[in-house]
This record gives C-alpha cells, structure tokens and sequence, in this order.
C-alpha cells in the first residue's frame, strides 16, 4: 500500500479506488472524497489540501446579523465527533469555540496545534435571530440579573459556544440543540491531512 506522500495529485484527487490510498481517513471523510462533495485541491508543504465541490456559501465578510452560514475550525478529533454524533464539543475549560460568519475568517485558525477541519454550518434563521434565541435562554435562566452580551466584533461578529463564550457555554447548548432538531444543518467544506 501506498503512504500518501507516494501519491500523484492524479491518485490523490480521483474518486474511488485511489481513496484507498489514504490512509487514516475517516469513513467521513472518505466518503465526502467517494461521493465528489470534497476533492483534493493542492499539496503544500507536508499537507494535502481537500476542499468541497460546491463553492462555501459566504467566503468572504459579512456582519453576523444578516448570516445564515456559520464557519467553525475544528481540531480532527472535534470534527470526528461532531459526524459520529451530530453535536459540537463545548465543555473544555477556557475553550472559546467560535463560530464566524464567513470562511476566510475561520481559515485562519488552520494550523496543527489550531485545526485541520472547517465545517459550514447552515441555519434556518439569521445570525440575528441565533443571537436572540441565546439572549432569550440566558435572561430566561438570570430573570433581573441578566445582562445581554454581544458577538464579538472580529470576522464580521464571532459567536463562541465553549465556556469562555457567549455565557460561559449557553450559546453551545442552544446550538447543539438547534442541531438535534434539524435546525441546523452542516458540511465539510475542508480540511487537511498530513503526508
């Protein structure tokens, strides 16, 4: 068997039998490749680049009101769960876990110690109405202690779900239960492995 850095972009990028070749793939990942939503887009340095088919929905800035395409990188452990069970981890201490409303923006959190995944996540309402229903929760669980907090204002208004996030991890729950009733819906749309 091959070891992917013996790989032709060709055999690398071809659907099929060539996706033997790489191993270490999750089924995930090697069934995006099977069924042409993510192909190989370039080698560089001592990583292979995979990008999906269909273009990301907001590649470049726009302010979190108005979105209904989320961005998130992920570490491949984090996004290995999130296909196996269809909820984002947000319970490590100090974890911001962010989510941004363009891909550019969550680009720059690639990187080994960073992320090798970046999932889109699609919404039904705006970035608006997110923030609202997470407003909502919160006041819901303080009453007259609430206090309303925004999205932060880097990458068009980033929204964190972890407990250094929007308050300490409520926005996390609202999200992973947004998921659990289709609310939210989501794709691979890169991610990188290492040759």
């Amino acid at each position: 068997m091959k070891i992917i850095s013996q790989l032709t972009a060709k055999q690398a990028g071809d659907l099929g039998d060539a996706v033997k070749l790489l191993p270490g793939l999750s089924d995930y990942e090697r069934n995006a490749i099977r069924n042409n939503k993510i192909k190989k887009s370039r080698e560089s340095g001592r990583m292979i680049h995979f990008e999906a088919v269909v273009p990301v929905k907001q590649p470049g800035y726009i302010e979190y009101e108005t979105t209904r395409y989320w961005y998130r990188t992920m570490k491949r452990d984090d996004f290995l769960s999130l296909a196996k069970k269809n909820q984002v981890i947000t319970e490590r201490t100090n974890d911001y876990g962010g989510i941004a409303p363009n891909y550019e923006y969550a680009k720059k959190y690639l990187g080994n110690d960073k992320g090798t995944h970046i999932v889109e996540f699609a919404f039904e309402i705006t970035g608006k109405e997110f923030h609202e229903k997470i407003n909502e929760r919160e006041s819901s669980l303080k009453g007259n202690k609430f206090r309303p907090q925004t999205a932060k204002a880097e990458g068009g208004g980033t929204i964190g779900l972890g407990p250094a996030g929007m308050y300490q991890g409520i926005a996390g729950k609202v999200f992973n239960e947004m998921l659990d009733r289709h609310e939210i819906t989501w794709r691979l749309v890169y991610f990188g492995i290492p040759l």
